[in-house]
């Protein structure tokens, strides 16, 4: 990926010095629609760096504020969607995979269960009944061991602790990476009426231990544990 990212690096470089050594005119000024669109939103021309470059044929390159540093916002999707394009390629699936160390016999599995998280971005809860649904289909019906979710897909690296939550530690960019995301770690909270009064339930999300979790019930426990190997017998994946 190093190599792949120096050319890019190198034409990011050498764009600014591309323009003043060409005599091609430049536009200065931002298109009349962009402009109408930040005083309908009331935003001042200083709030907004721009520059549009022709990709085939000729035509004037529009440069504006581009050497004001400014936020990079949602742009910045667009170096992780490169990255990600490069490492895992388009065709990249993530995977959330049960394991047992356990033995199936009359739809009980006389073991542990072991629930894998590969990374996926769009876990939710409708993925994790279909899961449930695959696991009965599969003939379980009963575990007597554990529920364990491994959630160290991931090997991530010692980073300072990043403290800039704009004293709201809730703020959504602060969730860590994590190999068993659920609804991207957001609560819903149902809310209904019972005879005058106002009941408000919600959904427990997975524990956030540090690698796996165990537990006996149907809803996860807090306490960890630690689980050297993943077993080698899969159930289901999806």
């Amino acid at each position: 990926m190093i190599k792949s990212l120096r050319p890019l690096l190198l034409a990011s470089l050498l764009l600014p010095l591309a323009f003043s050594a060409t005599a091609a005119p430049v536009n200065n000024s931002l298109p009349p629609n962009v402009a109408q669109a930040l005083q309908k939103a009331k935003l001042q021309n200083t709030a907004l760096s721009l520059v549009m470059i022709p990709l085939n044929g000729p035509g004037t390159p529009t440069i504006f504020n581009a050497d004001v540093s400014v936020n990079p916002a949602s742009t910045m999707k667009l170096v992780t969607t490169y990255a990600a394009l490069e490492m895992l390629g388009p065709n990249h699936q993530w995977k959330t995979e049960f394991y047992t160390d356990g033995t199936l016999s009359g739809g009980v599995l006389h073991g542990n269960l072991y629930l894998k998280g590969g990374g996926d971005p769009k876990l939710n809860m409708e993925k994790l009944w279909l899961l449930m649904r695959d696991l009965r289909a599969n003939g379980v019906q009963q575990v007597t061991g554990d529920l364990v979710l491994d959630r160290g897909f991931f090997l991530q690296p010692q980073l300072p602790e990043f403290n800039d939550d704009g004293n709201d530690e809730n703020k959504p960019f602060l969730v860590k990476p994590d190999a068993l995301l659920v609804n991207l770690k957001a609560l819903r909270f149902v809310t209904r009426n019972d005879s005058g009064r106002v009941l408000v339930s919600v959904e427990r999300r997975l524990p956030a231990s540090a690698s796996t979790t165990r537990s006996r019930s149907p809803t996860p426990s807090n306490a960890p544990v630690t689980c050297a190997t993943t077993p080698s017998l899969p159930l289901t994946a999806a």
